[in-house]
């Protein structure tokens, strides 16, 4: 992964050559212009490389080019200099030693890659994948033929010099973030980058790229006259679309990994009788299921199983420090993901499962706390504790961009597991939560649901070191990250984006304390993983959403289901995920020198899910914890996950981890309002 910048400039006005061969220069007051501005410039430049420097702490290259522009107007020439600035900070993740960015040939041609290739391109498991991006695109002579079947996530800049355009793109899901900020009357330059500066420095105009097409800068488009003003950069661009496979019109057409969902309907005798006690499956979905964990188990190998070690082990033992952690609210998707992992991870390796949670000061208006403080337990008679940690627990409701969604804990009791490796040692487990005298303010829904499915897997997975990160955050210090957080997260300025982010920069940080399994004793912990794999994209795919629910059944009533509202809500979700929030997130993780990975969102396994037919995802009428993302829920019992941790239901990182609403008077805000 990296941190990819790229500026440009116009360095110099009009040079004219009349009829006799001389040369007029640049006036005197726009000669002295250019010598003030230049400070300015550097300093803007060194703000920008200073943004994206965190994301690639192992090398940070910039190269400098010049492109000389010249156009004819009657007698005379025209002529004008283009400064273009790359720089490219590297997090090492591929090939054997670190490669530098950006990548150059002897012709001039640029790349700027941020990304991992999964499929599409073979590399080897030595080499850079940037590198062999690069190789091709140079073998092919064509940027577009290279990249149309590369699968994974990424965000590109390529420089062509013979042609003097430059290509830009994020991968059709937007799994990394690309900003533009496009030249404007105050700020008359092209920036292409990871992440925008600070407040501070002045640039606020900043678009994210869009998923959907790549794009095009043609310098020999550029209008002299109109480079300065914001209508240059419309002028100077191309586009070049994205479709759907099934509109695909030739074979250089770029496509989407996936086509539009299966409309197929299932017939009465196809679909599981109501209520499903026992439930009883056809054999078509167990073979769907069966070829469905085939994909994802791929996915998971291929995320995992080429990471390099963190170049600095918290101790010496370093075989014993991860690779590898997982975002880890104890839910159904994250869970799974965990199992998959050590399916195919090493059994010596460690697995990281980071579970955040944060002091909300309005969720604790009114409970009695003991002693009071940031950090400090509640200490309860036994008749009040069930009280007290009622309203921990969340049976309130939230009001959410104008609706109603209710919190309920789930799986916070413990998750009963047959052992079925009676032969093979086990480590000594925690006592159950529910005995602890103590409550913690850091109690939050995610944190039992975790500590649960955490001990589930300890019982089901023993072999494996699990290590269960507690990342407890202080009120105060969300105050004192929220400028830096705030500025990561731009253009997105909401209160749902700032909820969120706060849960994925804190986790991200990987700051908390582990719990030792003789003593229940806490020690101070910090991960090193460089990858953050994540469940995110199972409830887009696999109908997840309370919203999936109420297409289905809004129409006929609890009795019947609309299929086809059904899945046309299923279809803009699935048209939404390039539109949504991973370019957010991938500013935020990123941060911290991690790269977030997600499984369920790999080309092959989303375009699985879109020719899937319906009923073979998801069934709303089997109910929900049952119903919804049936295809992830079965599998997850396949691998041993018992009913009550595979049937817990959806909730959202904000109200799990408490970060929604922490302020006192907050209440009435809405998740789409704009951050003040």
């Amino acid at each position: 992964m990296c941190g990819i910048l790229v500026g440009i400039r116009a360095l110099s006005h009009q040079l004219a050559v009349g009829e006799t061969g001389e040369v007029v220069s640049l006036d005197d007051e726009l000669r002295e212009q250019q010598k003030r501005d230049k400070e300015e410039r550097e300093q803007l430049w060194t703000k920008l490389e200073d943004a994206v420097k965190p994301r690639g702490p192992d090398s940070h290259h910039t190269h400098v080019q010049t492109v000389t522009l010249s156009t004819s107007h009657g007698d005379a020439v025209a002529a004008r200099d283009f400064e273009v600035r790359f720089h490219g900070s590297v997090l090492h993740m591929r090939g054997t030693t670190v490669t530098p960015q950006p990548f150059i040939n002897t012709h001039g041609d640029v790349l700027l890659f941020n990304g991992e290739v999964f499929d599409g391109l073979e590399v080897p498991p030595v080499e850079n994948d940037g590198q062999r991006l690069f190789d091709s695109i140079q073998e092919k002579g064509d940027f577009r033929k290279a990249l149309k079947d590369v699968e994974g996530p990424y965000a590109i800049i390529f420089y062509e010099a013979t042609t003097r355009r430059m290509f830009f793109a994020r991968d059709p899901l937007g799994r990394r973030s690309l900003l533009v900020h496009k030249p404007n009357a105050t700020s008359p330059f092209l920036l292409i980058s990871s992440c925008g500066a600070g407040v501070e420095s002045g640039l606020d105009e900043w678009e994210e790229v869009s998923c959907d097409s790549v794009f095009c800068y043609e310098f020999v488009k550029v209008d002299f006259d109109k480079f300065e003003n914001d209508g240059s950069l419309k002028i100077g661009t191309t586009t070049f679309p994205r479709v759907h496979k099934s509109k695909a019109s030739t074979a250089d057409t770029l496509i989407y990994p996936f086509d539009l969902l299966n409309p197929t309907l299932p017939s009465p005798t196809s679909l599981p009788e109501i209520p499903p006690s026992p439930l009883h499956l056809s054999s078509t979905f167990y073979s769907t299921l069966e070829t469905f964990h085939t994909l994802i188990s791929l996915s998971v190998q291929n995320r995992v199983l080429t990471v390099p070690s963190p170049p600095s082990p918290i101790s010496p033992t370093s075989s014993q420090e991860a690779r590898i952690a997982i975002l880890f609210s104890g839910g159904i998707d994250c869970t799974t993901i965990a199992l998959l992992v050590d399916e195919v991870l090493p059994e010596a390796e460690t697995v990281e499962l980071i579970n955040v949670a944060f002091e909300n000061p309005r969720k604790l208006r009114g409970v009695a706390v003991g002693g009071g403080g940031v950090g400090k337990k509640v200490k309860c008679k036994s008749k009040d504790k069930g009280k007290a940690m009622e309203k921990w627990k969340g049976k309130e409701k939230e009001k959410v961009n104008g609706k109603q969604e209710e919190e309920v804990e789930n799986g916070v009791r413990e998750i009963a597991v047959e052992d079925t490796t009676a032969s093979t040692p086990r480590a000594p487990q925690p006592e159950p939560e529910s005995e602890s005298p103590t409550a913690s303010i850091y109690d939050v829904p995610d944190r039992l649901t975790g500590r649960a499915t955490f001990r589930a897997l300890q019982t089901l997975r023993p072999r494996r070191r699990w290590k269960f990160v507690e990342v407890d955050v202080p009120y105060q210090e969300t105050l004192e990250h929220k400028q830096k957080i705030v500025d990561l997260m731009r253009p997105n300025r909401t209160v749902m984006d700032y909820s969120i982010s706060l849960a994925f920069y804190f986790a991200a940080r990987g700051q908390g304390s582990i719990q030792c399994p003789l003593t229940s004793t806490k020690t101070p912990y910090h991960s090193k993983s460089r990858v953050l794999l994540s469940g995110l994209g199972a409830d887009e795919l696999l109908g997840g959403y309370s919203r999936h629910r109420k297409a289905f059944f809004n129409q006929t009533g609890p009795d019947g289901g609309d299929w086809e509202s059904l899945i046309k809500e299923m279809q803009m979700d699935l048209d939404r995920i390039p539109r949504r929030n991973l370019g957010r997130d991938d500013r935020i993780i990123s941060f911290w020198g991690k790269e977030a990975r997600y499984p369920f969102l790999a080309g092959p396994v989303v375009e699985f899910c879109a020719r899937t037919p319906i009923h073979l995802k998801c069934d709303p009428r089997l109910g929900e914890g049952v119903g919804d993302k049936l295809l992830v829920r079965q599998l997850a019992k396949s691998l041993g996950l018992p009913d009550e941790a595979a049937g817990l239901k959806k909730r959202a990182i904000h109200f799990g981890a408490r970060t929604a609403k922490m302020e006192e008077g907050s209440g009435h805000l809405t998740g789409d309002m704009l951050l003040q």
